[in-house]
């Protein structure tokens, strides 16, 4: 299969959120300041784009509470203020109705939505396929200019029994109409596995979704038509801010792109 250059996307993890159960009643603006430093660093850092999320809102819910829809929309605006370079969101697993509406709000241009295909387990409990109402939602909404980034498989929640990664992938591109679809084993090793599984069944572009750091980036950009990086660039704590150092380190070790 012949692939152009690998995307490499960096996350913007939020704070929690107001409205979250685990909110700890900061400022907005103090939200906002955070978001636009790690949005600073990934700009000079040579990222192709930057994926927000709103990781940290513990326990974790089906649906975004509206105090913590509005934050997310005042912080991803700002976020999209000060880059120019693409612009993903991702609410909660697969907020379908919030992720798009604080897509259109803050001019993104790709959403992120995990639980897409099938049935799986999470710490939210069970949780369906949203492929339909993505589907539906983008295009009633008149924004099928947003790509559609679909998990097929990611660690925090457990698929259906007899479900392999080859039909959740294949899933995704066919009856979903993901315009990509992201893969994340329990360990870099496992997502390696599974894309040597699937790379030959499937046309569309995967990507992996975690695991790498500097010393594996540059063999992930070769095997991978994108990757995302978060947990590394804050040391391994997600409501940690991201360190220049490790933004140095991945950009020298994923050579000039």
């Amino acid at each position: 299969m012949n692939r152009t250059r690998a995307t490499v996307v960096g996350m913007v993890h939020l704070g929690p959120l107001p409205g979250a159960a685990n909110g700890e009643g900061g400022s907005i603006e103090g939200l906002i300041e955070q978001a636009l430093n790690d949005t600073s660093l990934l700009n000079e850092g040579g990222f192709d784009a930057i994926l927000i999320q709103n990781a940290s809102d513990h326990p974790p819910t089906r649906l975004i509470d509206a105090a913590s829809l509005a934050a997310y929309a005042c912080i991803a605006r700002e976020v999209r203020r000060t880059t120019t370079l693409q612009l993903g969101i991702s609410v909660l697993k697969s907020d379908v109705q919030a992720t798009f509406a604080i897509a259109r709000s803050a001019g993104a241009d790709f959403v992120r939505l995990k639980s897409y295909v099938g049935s799986e387990i999470g710490p939210e409990g069970t949780l369906e396929g949203c492929a339909a109402e993505a589907v539906r939602t983008r295009r009633t909404a008149g924004l099928e200019s947003i790509e559609i980034w679909a998990d097929a498989v990611q660690p925090t929640s457990r698929p259906a029994p007899q479900v392999s990664p080859l039909d959740l992938v294949r899933w995704s591109f066919e009856f979903g109409k993901a315009d990509r679809v992201i893969i994340t084993g329990d360990t870099l090793g496992g997502s390696i596995g599974m894309l040597h599984e699937v790379r030959s069944a499937v046309a569309g572009p995967l990507l992996l979704g975690g695991g790498v750091d500097s010393k594996t980036i540059s063999a992930a950009l070769e095997d991978w038509d994108g990757v995302i990086v978060g947990r590394y660039l804050r040391g391994g704590d997600l409501r940690a801010p991201i360190d220049p150092s490790r933004v140095a380190a991945l950009r020298a070790a994923a050579g000039a792109r």
